[in-house]
């Protein structure tokens, strides 16, 4: 009975022993982290910025709010790189990583301008994702925009836009788009002035047929100004 009661006190003592001891060591190791961590040698000392076209270094930089008397290590990457993300609205993503031992690589992919939407006496830039990215200062080749407002009509500009990135991959060249809040909806200006009525709720794949219909018309030396892509399983070409 004794030599098992000794054995028990034995297993107990070591047991709180060795979680001493290993309170004791994590300590240790917690300090040496902390330690190395704030010396000065990993304090933010360069940061590199790749990517920026239209935004300057110091928007990032001014954006990002980074100390330089701060360690590497203290940094939020995700924080700062959502907190770049909402306050430039040119800025689609953010990519940040660290490069031992001070510094900071930070990635930027800007938005682009992708089409000009006209709103009363404005024009504005707008992406591929329907973002309005600011007034424009310089007109050049997009696609221009009619009949809708930006800012509170997106459900539109977005199948706009989708109209749009679908014209394009069939290399069809839309100058202009108008939006109306009646029975046609979207209408594609092409070149030689071709409308293509879409309708509110457009059957984007009834684009991929326009590429041939243009085709037969030009061989036939046929002329035509309109068509209507509305209606289920056909095509209506109207001049």
């Amino acid at each position: 009975m004794r030599t098992t009661k000794f054995y028990k006190s034995f297993e107990k003592k070591s047991k709180r022993n060795f979680l001493i001891l290993l309170a004791a060591i994590a300590g240790v190791a917690i300090f040496i982290i902390y330690f190395t961590v704030t010396l000065p040698y990993f304090y933010v000392k360069d940061i590199q910025i790749k990517g920026l076209n239209r935004l300057s270094y110091s928007d990032i930089l001014q954006s990002s709010s980074i100390s330089p008397k701060i360690s590497i290590f203290k940094l939020n990457l995700a924080g700062i790189s959502k907190k770049i993300q909402y306050e430039l609205i040119m800025v689609r993503k953010v990519i940040i990583r660290r490069k031992l031992p001070s510094t900071l690589v930070i990635e930027i992919e800007e938005r682009a301008p992708y089409v000009y939407v006209k709103k009363e006496e404005k024009i504005w830039e707008v992406d591929e994702e329907g973002v309005v990215l600011g007034e424009v200062e310089k007109l050049n080749s997009l696609t221009r925009v009619t009949g809708v407002d930006p800012f509170k009509e997106k459900n539109f500009l977005l199948k706009a836009l989708k109209a749009l990135n679908f014209s394009q991959a069939l290399d069809l060249r839309v100058e202009k788009i108008t939006i109306n809040k009646g029975n046609e909806g979207i209408v594609l200006i092409l070149e030689k002035d071709i409308q293509v009525i879409l309708g509110t709720s457009p059957n984007y794949h009834y684009l991929s047929y326009l590429p041939d219909v243009l085709e037969d018309a030009k061989k036939r030396g046929e002329k035509f100004n309109q068509v209507d892509l509305r209606f289920e399983e056909q095509i209506v070409v109207s001049k």
